[in-house]
């Protein structure tokens, strides 16, 4: 396509091209979204073509003169040198663990955290840290690979009833639970430090922006911290006994509030994927945790 005098829409938008849909560059869907990158969804194939793709069909220059003046600014996130280590914590990451929010994992960095990253999945052993951080992910894909990891189930419960720091979101919080049905209804066992199964079926979708309180002191802060997050799952979670501490009070976008955060000792698991840059202390807290 040729480029001649720029087009314009709107109050000054400046068109610079548009890519067509080519079935070579699309990027495999399932539940949540896409096959994340660590699964090899975006093959190095792929990204020649979308690159080609792109040089065919926009406006390289014109889109770079239009990119010049813009200053990318952090907000919320502090910009001082990271702190002298003054906490190993254990970060799962691998095919079943793999949504993490970066601003997390740069403020944890930045209040003295040595991040170490391990696998559920296929590790033997927990790596030698003061506390874990479980994200989100697909644990519902390797619930059997997971149920089959004997070793490393016990390992986090042993963790965990020794009041070692936990910060479960989502997923983890799916792995801590005492079961996971999967998609195709079969049950696998999990760490069982929350007294409750998850179960994929029927799919009831969850998404909102939430806002988090905290109602009790937790490895996340003292009572009365306010942070926000998102939820976005498919998966359910039985009822939970009155007898497990609830941390957090939530409020949703439309509203409606309920108590959730599960804290079991020194662990707190939730479905909220927390944005620690709305509030930078809770990593500071977290860190502080795992060093005490």
């Amino acid at each position: 396509m040729g480029f001649g005098r720029p087009s314009r829409l709107g109050a000054g938008a400046r068109v610079v091209g548009a890519l067509a849909y080519e079935a070579e560059v699309t990027l495999t869907e399932r539940h949540l979204g896409l096959v994340t990158a660590g699964e090899g969804g975006l093959t190095d194939d792929k990204r020649t073509r979308l690159a080609d793709l792109i040089e065919r069909s926009v406006d390289l220059d014109g889109l770079l003169e239009l990119a010049a003046p813009v200053r990318v600014l952090r907000q919320n996130v502090t910009a001082e040198a990271p702190q002298a280590s003054r906490a190993r914590i254990g970060v799962a990451h691998d095919a079943a663990f793999c949504f993490y929010y970066r601003d997390n994992l740069a403020l944890l960095r930045e209040a003295g955290a040595e991040l170490v990253y391990w696998s559920p999945l296929t590790d033997t052993a927990l790596p030698v840290v003061d506390g874990l951080y479980l994200g989100g992910g697909y644990p519902e894909l390797h619930a059997s690979a997971l149920g089959a990891n004997k070793a490393v189930r016990n390992a986090v419960r042993v963790f965990a009833d020794e009041g070692r720091p936990i910060y479960a979101e989502c997923g983890g919080l799916m792995y801590l639970a005492e079961a996971l049905e999967d998609l195709d209804g079969r049950m696998h066992p999990m760490v069982g430090l929350l007294p409750a199964t998850v179960r994929m079926r029927p799919r009831r979708l969850s998404l909102s922006y939430t806002e988090v309180t905290l109602r009790a002191d937790s490895p996340l802060g003292p009572s009365g911290t306010v942070a926000r997050g998102h939820e976005f799952h498919f998966s359910s979670l039985d009822p939970v006994p009155e007898s497990v501490g609830r941390a957090y009070r939530l409020r949703r976008r439309r509203g409606d509030e309920r108590d959730e955060g599960y804290q079991i000792g020194n662990a707190l698991l939730s479905y909220v994927h927390l944005h620690f840059a709305s509030n930078p202390r809770m990593a500071t807290s977290f860190v502080e945790a795992c060093h005490r």
